[in-house]
């Protein structure tokens, strides 16, 4: 099944990308405003009429709600199970939505074919205009992002071999690898404890989460012989110590199926594996309001400062 999703996902997420320009920093193709009064919200157009998508970081599927669907009038077609069978919270995405190119500020993506989410979703309506759905990496990853949710700014870049220049001429900044799934997952390693740990980005979580099984592995290895319960306050090290947060994270239920280790990490950072796209921590806004973010997919690299530095 994994086969065939990614196979659907490469043909259908390629993006109009402007020319990468020879000189350095690289150009914005786009810059908007971002409404971050709970989910993130970013202003885009669809179908020629303002909207809203709210940003997923964590989530590697762009989808559109049924309700913005039937309200915009798109034209929406059935996917057969025995040609693609993809899932999401275990229910099975049904219906593809078509509409005219999507657009992020100035920027238009070639795209025009959009998964229906399976789920329902209330109307709601912010500043006039309509929530139609949710912006996941799999539309933002052929580019360079920043991110800057302290500032309320989403700016789009041509991918770049020189994209920490767009943003970071200060010298106090970090940098870090960065990893991507097959179908566009993002996560990089973080340090608690001293104890790395496979680590992801979560807009659409108010806090930061770590599975109790995790915490109860860092307990054991500090000596003590309990996991607290509801949450912790750590200290989150980013590329090793160049910038720490402190964070309260939110102890949850640990993912099914799923086992605990370090097998296969060069780096040794703690990672689940036997289930796709879960990890032991996961940054929610309260931990990313205090950074600013440039996320560089050509040189597979996360530039970080703090929020407070411009």
């Amino acid at each position: 099944m994994l086969g065939a999703a990614l196979s659907f996902l490469l043909l259908q997420a390629t993006a109009t990308l402007a020319k990468e320009s020879r000189s350095c920093p690289p150009k914005p193709l786009a810059s908007v405003s971002l409404t971050v009064d709970g989910p993130v919200l970013v202003p885009v157009t669809l179908q020629g009429q303002p909207a809203w998508m709210i940003l997923q970081t964590e989530a590697s599927v762009t989808l559109i709600y049924s309700n913005a669907a039937a309200a915009l009038h798109l034209s929406t077609q059935t996917i057969e199970k025995d040609n693609f069978d993809f899932r999401l919270g275990g229910r099975r995405v049904t219906q593809l939505a078509s509409l005219e190119p999507l657009a992020i500020g100035e920027l238009s993506v070639s795209r025009t074919r959009f998964m229906v989410d399976p789920f329902p979703h209330d109307s709601q309506v912010y500043a006039g205009r309509m929530v139609a759905g949710s912006l996941a990496m799999d539309l933002l990853w052929p580019y360079d992002m920043e991110l800057d949710l302290a500032h309320k700014k989403l700016v789009l870049y041509a991918a770049s071999s020189c994209g920490g220049q767009a943003v970071y001429g200060t010298q106090h900044h970090g940098r870090m690898p960065m990893s991507f799934t097959a179908i566009g997952n993002v996560y990089f390693t973080a340090e608690i404890d001293g104890k790395k740990l496979e680590s992801s980005i979560a807009t659409s979580a108010e806090s930061s989460a770590m599975s109790v099984d995790v915490s109860r592995r860092l307990l054991l290895e500090e000596g003590q012989q309990s996991s607290p319960d509801g949450s912790v306050t750590k200290i989150i090290k980013l590329a090793s110590g160049d910038l720490v947060i402190p964070a309260t994270i939110q102890l949850i239920k640990p993912p099914e199926g799923c086992t605990l280790g370090t097998s296969g990490n060069p780096d040794g950072a703690l990672g689940y594996s036997g289930c796709y796209g879960r990890y032991p921590l996961v940054l929610g806004r309260q931990a990313l309001r205090k950074l600013h973010l440039y996320f560089a997919s050509k040189e597979r690299l996360l530039y970080f400062t703090p929020a407070e530095i411009q």
